[in-house]
C-alpha cells in the first residue's frame, strides 16, 4: 500500500470517529468506527465489480511522452 493511501485511510477514520464522537461520546465513536469499516467494504466491493485498479496510472499519465 502506498503511503498516500494509508494517510487518506487514517484521515478518513479520524473524521468518521470525530463526527461520531461529536454526536455521542461513546456510542457515536464506536458507530463511527463500524460505519467507516462498512463504507470501506462497500467501496472495495464496488471497485472489485468494476475491475478498477486505483494504483494504475491515469489515462492522461499514460499518454504523456517521457522525455
Amino acid at each position: 500500500m502506498k503511503i498516500k493511501s494509508f494517510v487518506l485511510y487514517v484521515a478518513g477514520f479520524f473524521i468518521a470517529c470525530g463526527i461520531g464522537y461529536y454526536y455521542n461520546y461513546v456510542v457515536g465513536f464506536l458507530a463511527g468506527m463500524v460505519l467507516y469499516v462498512f463504507f470501506l467494504m462497500f467501496l472495495g466491493f464496488i471497485v472489485g465489480l468494476t475491475d478498477a485498479n486505483p494504483t494504475e496510472k491515469s489515462i492522461y499519465d499514460r499518454r504523456k511522452k517521457v522525455e
